[in-house]
C-alpha cells in the first residue's frame, strides 16, 4: 500500500481493510506492506484473531506522506513467495494514487520469475484517475475505483451485448435448420455425409478455450473483449455474404407443379457435389461467432464478478433469455418463411423465401452485429500479458480442485445425458409420423418453457442449491419424456402432437444446465482470464457432446434388427418394438446414473468460492484427471 496523504489515503485504507477482512473469513493468510520513497519498509502479517485484528487497526492508523519507490516493495513481496510452500500462488494486490516511478529491470525481471515459477498475479487498484503506464505494465489486472461495470439494457452502451447475444441466437438457430432442408431435401446428401457436416460445422467449439486465452491476454488497442467480438462477427458477415453471392445450383430432383419427382431420374446429378462451398462458409461463419462469444462469455464474467453475490449471474440469465429470444424469432422463421416443398417443407414454395433471400436476412443481422459490437459495447482498458503467464494461470487453474471436478461434472454429465437411442429418428419420423412444421412449432414452444424457467431462475431461484436444481429438472423430464415415447414404440398411442411433448420436456433442463454452468464459471474465474475459464467450460462441453455420440452409435449399434434401418419400422414387428423399447430403457438408465455425479458440482456460489481456496492437486493426481 502506498503512502499518500487526505482522502486517497483514507480510501486506500478503507479497501485494504475491507480486503483483509474477507481474507480473514476465508482463512486465507495475508502480509500487508505499507512503502513510500525514503523511507523504511513497514509490513505486517495478519493474523486470524482479535487482538491481531487490533495489531492491523494500529498499523492502519498512522499518517501516510513521501512518494512512492515499488522497488522494496516488489523484492520483498518475491522474497515472501519463495518463503514457504504456503505463500507460493499467492496474489499481489498494489493500493495506490498511479503515480509510481518504473521499477527498475533487476526488479522487474525477479517479479517476472516469480510470477513464472509461483503462479503469481500482481493486481492493481488506483484510488484516483491516473492509472499511468506503469499500473497498467506491471499488474495482470488493474481497476480503477469508479470504472465499475454495470449492465442496463437502457444504457446505450450494453446494446452491442444484447445485439450480440441475440444475434447468436437467431443465427445459430438458423444454420441447424438448414442441414435436413438444404443439404438434405434440396442437395440430397446422404445421411451421413449430413451428419458429418453437421459435426464439422460444431468443431470450432471445442476451441474456446484458446480463443478465451487469446481474448483474455491479447488486448487490441487497449481492449480485450469488444475488437474480439466485432471481428468475429465480420467474418461471419462475409461467410454469408459468401452464401449470399454464389447462392444453390438446380435441385437434385425435377421439380415440376410444387413437388419433387422422386420416381423420375434427377434433373441435376451433379447437385450434391456442391455442398462442399455451403460447408465452408457455414464452418467459416462458425469460426467467428465463436470467437465473438469467447470474448463476451469473458465480459459477462467480468460484468458478474461486479454484482452482489446474492445478486451475481442476473445479467448473464437476462442475455441468455436474449439469446432465446433470437432464437425463437429464427424458428419462427423457418416455420413460416423458409418452410417451402423445394426445401423438404410443407408450403407451396412461390410463398415462400429462398436460400440466398434467407441469407440476405442474415447477412443483414451479422452486419448490424458486428458494428454495434464495435461501438456499443461498455468495458475497462486492459493491458496485455505474456504467453508465458496465461500458460502458468492454465496450469494453476488444471491443478485447482474446484475446477478439476467441475470440469468432470460438466464433461461425464453431458456425454451420458448425450447416449440416445439411434432409433429416435424413426420412432419420429415413420411411427409417430411428425412433420416440419410440428417440430417447427415444438421447437418454438420448447424455447418459450425456456424463457419462462430462464426467468423463474433469474427471480426466485438464484440462490438455490445449484444440485436440487439439477435434480429435480433432470429426473423429471426424463421421467416426463419416457411417456410418450414408449406409447409410441408400442403403438400404444402414435399421435405426433402426443409424441412432440419430448422436445418440450427437455427443454427447462437444457436452459438450467447451461446457466448453472455459466454460473460456476463466475465463480472459478478470476479477473483476468474469465473468457478462458468460460471458453474451457464450453470446449469440454462440446466434445463431450461429440463423445456422447460417438458411444452411442457404438452402443446401439450391436442391438439387433438394426436401429437405424426405416425397414425395420415399416415392418413393426412386435418383437422389434421391445428392442427398441429396450434401447430407450439403456439411454434413460444413463441419464438417472448421471445424477450420482452431483457431489463433484458444488452446492452454490459460497461453496464454490471455499473449494478455490483448498489447497491444489498433487502434480500426478492433477495430469491424470
Amino acid at each position: 500500500m502506498a503512502r499518500k496523504g487526505g482522502a486517497p489515503e483514507t480510501v486506500a485504507k478503507a479497501l485494504v481493510f475491507e480486503c483483509l477482512r474477507q481474507a480473514q473469513e476465508q482463512q486465507r493468510r495475508c502480509c500487508l506492506f505499507a512503502f513510500s520513497t525514503g523511507a523504511e519498509l513497514q509490513q505486517l502479517e495478519l493474523d486470524l484473531t482479535a487482538a491481531g485484528l487490533g495489531r492491523l487497526l494500529e498499523f492502519l492508523s498512522f499518517a501516510f506522506h513521501g512518494g512512492t519507490s515499488l522497488n522494496e516493495v516488489l523484492l520483498a513481496s518475491v522474497e515472501r513467495l519463495g518463503s514457504s510452500q504456503q505463500w507460493q500462488n499467492a496474489d499481489l494486490l498494489l493500493v495506490t494514487d498511479g503515480e509510481v516511478p518504473r521499477p527498475t529491470d533487476g526488479v522487474l525481471g525477479a517479479l517476472g520469475e516469480a510470477r513464472a515459477e509461483f503462479g503469481a498475479r500482481v493486481y492493481g487498484v488506483v484510488v484516483g484517475s491516473k492509472t499511468g503506464e506503469v499500473m497498467q505494465s506491471l499488474c495482470s489486472v488493474h481497476k480503477e475505483l469508479g470504472g465499475k461495470l454495470h449492465f442496463a439494457l437502457s444504457d446505450i452502451g450494453n446494446w452491442g451485448l444484447v445485439l450480440h447475444f441475440f444475434c447468436d441466437g437467431f443465427v445459430g438457430g438458423g444454420w441447424e435448420d438448414l442441414w435436413q432442408s438444404v443439404l438434405g431435401g434440396y442437395l440430397n446428401l446422404p445421411s451421413n455425409l449430413i451428419k458429418g457436416c453437421a459435426n464439422l460445422v460444431i468443431l470450432p467449439f471445442t476451441f474456446s478455450a484458446f480463443l478465451g486465452m487469446l481474448s483474455d491476454s491479447k488486448p487490441i488497442f487497449g481492449f480485450r473483449r469488444r475488437p474480439y467480438m466485432a471481428g468475429g462477427w465480420f467474418l461471419c458477415t462475409l461467410s454469408t455474404l459468401c452464401l449470399v453471392y454464389r447462392g444453390l445450383p438446380a435441385p437434385y430432383y425435377c421439380f415440376e407443379n410444387g413437388h419433387y419427382l422422386y420416381q423420375m431420374p434427377p434433373c441435376n446429378p451433379e447437385a450434391a457435389d456442391h455442398f462442399i462451398p455451403v460447408v465452408l462458409c457455414l464452418c467459416c461463419a462458425t469460426v467467428g461467432g465463436v470467437t465473438a462469444n469467447a470474448a463476451a462469455n469473458g465480459l459477462l464474467v467480468e460484468y458478474a464478478k461486479q454484482e452482489a453475490v446474492e445478486r451475481r449471474g442476473r445479467t448473464q440469465i437476462v442475455l441468455q433469455m436474449v439469446k432465446l429470444s433470437g432464437h425463437l424469432t429464427s424458428v419462427l422463421l423457418s416455420a413460416f418463411g423458409f418452410n417451402g416443398r423445394m426445401f423438404n417443407g410443407s408450403f407451396e414454395q412461390a410463398r415462400q423465401l429462398n436460400f440466398q433471400q434467407l441469407m440476405g436476412i442474415y447477412l443483414a443481422a451479422v452486419a448490424v452485429t458486428s458494428v454495434g459490437c464495435l461501438f456499443l459495447v461498455r468495458e475497462n482498458k486492459a493491458v496485455r500479458s505474456s504467453f508465458r503467464e496465461q500458460m502458468s494461470s492454465v496450469w494453476n487453474l488444471t491443478q485447482s480442485k474446484a475446477f478439476l471436478f467441475v470440469g468432470l461434472f460438466v464433461f461425464l454429465r453431458t456425454l451420458m445425458g448425450h447416449i440416445n437411442s439411434t432409433a429416435g429418428v424413426w420412432v419420429m419420423m415413420q411411427w409417430a409420423e411428425v412433420r416440419g412444421i410440428q417440430i417447427q412449432m415444438s421447437n418454438a414452444l420448447s424455447l418459450l418453457i425456456s424463457l419462462a424457467a430462464s426467468y423463474l431462475m433469474r427471480r426466485y431461484l438464484l440462490n438455490t442449491s445449484w444440485r436440487k436444481i439439477i435434480f429435480v429438472t433432470s429426473s423429471v423430464s426424463t421421467a416426463t419424456d419416457s411417456i410418450p415415447q414408449l406409447l409410441t414404440v408400442f403403438d400404444i398411442v402414435r399421435d405426433p402432437y402426443f409424441y412432440l411433448g419430448e422436445p418440450i420436456s427437455r427443454a427447462v433442463p437444457t436452459a438450467m444446465n447451461h446457466l448453472i454452468t455459466v454460473m460456476m464459471a463466475n465463480e472459478l474465474a478470476d479477473d483476468d482470464n474469465g473468457a478462458m475459464v468460460a471458453g474451457m467450460l464450453q470446449s469440454v462441453t462440446f466434445v463431450a457432446i461429440l463423445f456422447g455420440m460417438v458411444v452411442s452409435n457404438q452402443l446401439f449399434s450391436s442391438f439387433t434388427p438394426a436401429l437405424t434401418l426405416r425397414e425395420n419400422f415399416i415392418e413393426d414387428a412386435v418383437s422389434f418394438r421391445w428392442t427398441v423399447a429396450y434401447s430407450y430403457l439403456v439411454a434413460y438408465t444413463f441419464s438417472f446414473a448421471s445424477l450420482a455425479l452431483l457431489p463433484l458440482a458444488p452446492a452454490q456460489k459460497k461453496q464454490a468460492q471455499a473449494r478455490k481456496q483448498e489447497p491444489g492437486l498433487h502434480l500426478q493426481c492433477s495430469l491424470e484427471l
